[in-house]
């Protein structure tokens, strides 16, 4: 997949506690909205419909093999950190792509694109097929969408709430930590925000898509005392 990197950081455990502290920062403007779109993301964006899937999957047993699938993600990744009050990083990152796989008993063929366009996956189905020299599978004539639960749905997607929003509430805990001692002599405090998207489509007739969302909030504190110096962290967080 396509990442456009930096470091990340901070361990991403969840805490409980915070929420008296965290939700009167939160935007209420996005009370009320629907709940962001599953089904049909990577139809809508980038066009991937059910004809170019079966299709994919018919390069991809072109050349024999007991299975296939095609793994499709896109993820969008925000990062704002202060460092004693002052925005020290804030920055995205993307990864997009799509991987596909053809198997032969214990074999596996794997081909993968960063290019969501026909050429580049038929390609990569192409070179996944390479793994077998048979005759051609039928790839499935339909492919059905099975019924699955939303286990975190979001009101909306993570990366169209503004930064305006996220700010007051990072600054919030920075301003916390400094206020609880005199001794705190430095505090970081930043705010993580990922939406994935995913969709497998399989030779078995399946295509299924998923929305994954993730984020956490997070500070550090450094206090001094006669000359000794102590570090400690919190966050809270997770797929909500």
């Amino acid at each position: 997949m396509t990442q456009i990197d930096r470091r990340s950081f901070i361990k991403t455990t969840a805490s409980a506690g915070s929420i008296l502290l965290v939700s009167p920062y939160l935007d209420g403007s996005l009370l009320g909205m629907p709940v962001a779109k599953v089904n049909g993301y990577f139809s809508g964006e980038f066009g991937i419909d059910q004809a170019l899937c079966t299709l994919l999957l018919e390069t991809a047993l072109s050349r024999g093999g007991d299975y296939a699938d095609v793994y499709f993600e896109h993820t969008l990744e925000n990062w704002l950190s202060l460092e004693d009050g002052k925005v020290n990083q804030s920055y995205g990152r993307v990864k997009l792509g799509v991987g596909i796989r053809t198997v032969k008993g214990d074999q596996v063929g794997y081909g993968y694109t960063e290019e969501l366009t026909r050429e580049s996956m038929l390609s990569a189905a192409a070179t996944a097929a390479s793994l077998t020299s048979g005759q051609p599978i039928a790839a499935p004539e339909a492919l059905r969408k099975p019924e699955t639960a939303n286990y975190y749905p979001l009101i909306s997607p993570l990366e169209e709430v503004p930064l305006s929003s996220k700010l007051p509430l990072v600054k919030a805990i920075n301003e916390k930590c400094f206020s609880k001692s005199n001794e705190i002599i430095k505090v970081n405090a930043g705010f993580h925000d990922s939406t994935k998207r995913i969709m497998v489509v399989t030779s078995d007739g399946v295509m299924a898509e998923d929305l994954i969302p993730r984020n956490y909030l997070y500070a550090s504190a450094i206090a001094e005392r006669n000359g000794r110096k102590e570090q400690s962290w919190w966050n809270v967080g997770g797929r909500y």
